[in-house]
């Protein structure tokens, strides 16, 4: 672990976590999606993303990304490996649809 000038931890992080489990001690394979915070589905009156670096999305130009089966633990370092800060939204397996695009 090495720390910047600033004090950061890792280049890129987690800006937010929505854990939208119904059982939130099932922790061994849960459904996660990470989601460009700057491009948050945020309700009117919250606080709006500033930090957004555009430059670091990739080729595709995706937005968000899926993953199924995961552990909290393997999806909280999946969620941190993305170019830009996202949030990670955890998902009870199997309750959130591959494809959809309601958070």
């Amino acid at each position: 672990m090495t720390f910047g000038v600033k004090g950061d931890i890792f280049p890129f992080m987690i800006t937010n976590i929505l854990d939208r489990r119904t059982h939130v001690h099932l922790w061994r394979s849960v459904d996660a999606v990470a989601e460009a915070t700057w491009h948050d589905n945020a309700p009117v009156g919250t606080q709006h993303h500033d930090n957004a670096d555009f430059d670091k999305r990739d080729a595709s130009n995706e937005t968000m990304a899926y993953r199924s089966g995961i552990s909290v633990a393997e999806a909280v370092i999946w969620a941190q490996q993305f170019p830009d800060e996202v949030t990670l939204y955890l998902y009870d397996k199997g309750s959130w649809p591959a494809g959809s695009d309601s958070f």
